[in-house]
């Protein structure tokens, strides 16, 4: 299937997952679609889709309505487990119960809705608009131009250029801003970043001030005799 370069750019860097049981569809979405995400997974039931995905790892979700559980049920599911994704849902041809699913849709966390049959350029433009919304949202702003990029997993400057960090230095970073607001104490830090691993407390300062150094000097916060605050 033949995007454009940036929507064919977007989906390229994006694992997807189909919630369908609808087998004839999903060799259809196969073949449109193939080589164009990151990665595609099908999801044909909701005990597969809960206890064997990682529903956080993909960056976007669609869901055939007419799936055998119900609508409602994976819907209920996703609230819980995967609310920040943007999840785009096909619906049935209208009936009565193509009412109730639109009221659905509004109620939950549905960013948009395509009827069946589709286009699937409207397909594409859907997903690419629904991912370039949620994705303002993915960025955690510092000062002097330097932001954390949740989706691209990685800190940059002002320019976008990547912050060169460590493995540890970016594990800690990402701890702190987890906790953002809290004062974390360094033993709750050693478990985290260094997994509960044998570890001095110079070691620790050693890796916030190479932060420090990459960054700006204010990032990380002190607070002596008790542990450390992201800036913000």
């Amino acid at each position: 299937m033949i995007h454009s370069d940036r929507a064919s750019k977007t989906l390229k860097h994006t694992d997807l997952l189909f919630v369908c049981d609808d087998g004839a569809l999903i060799r259809e979405f196969e073949v449109q679609f193939e080589n164009s995400f990151k990665s595609i997974s099908i999801a044909s039931n909701k005990r597969f889709m809960l206890e064997k995905l990682d529903l956080n790892s993909y960056g976007i979700m669609i869901i055939d309505s007419s799936i055998e559980c119900g609508l409602e049920e994976i819907t209920f599911e996703l609230q819980n487990k995967a609310e920040h994704i943007p999840k785009i849902v096909l619906l049935g041809f209208y009936t009565s119960k193509l009412d109730n699913e639109l009221v659905l849709c509004v109620d939950s966390d549905i960013h948009t809705v395509l009827s069946k049959p589709f286009r699937y350029e409207d397909l594409v433009l859907a997903m690419v608009l629904s991912l370039n919304q949620a994705r303002k949202g993915d960025r955690v702003e510092f000062q002097n131009g330097i932001y954390y990029d949740k989706y691209k997993d990685d800190f940059y400057y002002r320019n976008s250029t990547l912050v060169e960090l460590t493995r540890l230095e970016k594990l800690l970073l990402k701890f702190l801003i987890d906790k953002k607001g809290e004062v974390i104490d360094y033993e709750e830090i050693k478990e985290a970043v260094w997994k509960g691993k044998n570890m001095s407390i110079y070691t620790m300062r050693n890796i916030v001030n190479k932060i420090r150094q990459k960054t700006y000097y204010e990032i990380i916060k002190t607070y002596s005799n008790k542990g450390y605050i992201i800036d913000g």
